[in-house]
């Protein structure tokens, strides 16, 4: 049924990373109102990062392995070792340093395009 809608890599893929960025954005709501509040510029751009790289995270994923186990998977060991345990490298939101946006938003990107390559792929078969 998700293949036989009109479009389904240009117009689905782009609303799926949409609403994932979005709820992301609102369970990050606080955060981000506080970041506005203080003027604190690099905190709210680390949360803008993480919050465009957990819906590519998922999406391409999902689209490579077919299920959401292997999103899962990821998404807890990179969380557990970044912002829980304050590991530098994987703290993608920020919370203990300014995130690293110069490397997670080209990263998020490369994900889009990666699961844009797959999806389109999936269709051609």
């Amino acid at each position: 049924m998700t293949f036989s809608s009109a479009s389904p890599v240009w117009r689905q893929l782009p609303a799926q990373r949409l609403a994932g960025f979005i709820v992301t954005l609102l369970m990050a709501g606080g955060a981000v109102l506080r970041f506005v509040i203080d003027g604190d510029t690099i905190g709210l751009i680390a949360l803008l990062s993480g919050a465009i790289l957990i819906p590519s995270l998922a999406l391409a994923t999902g689209v490579w392995s077919g299920t959401s186990k292997l999103f899962e998977i990821l998404y807890m060991v990179i969380w557990y070792l970044g912002p829980l345990n304050k590991v530098p490298g994987p703290d993608f939101i920020g919370s203990h340093g300014n995130g690293y946006p110069q490397f997670f938003i080209p990263f998020s990107m490369a994900l889009s395009a990666f699961a844009f390559f797959g999806r389109s792929r999936q269709l051609r078969n």
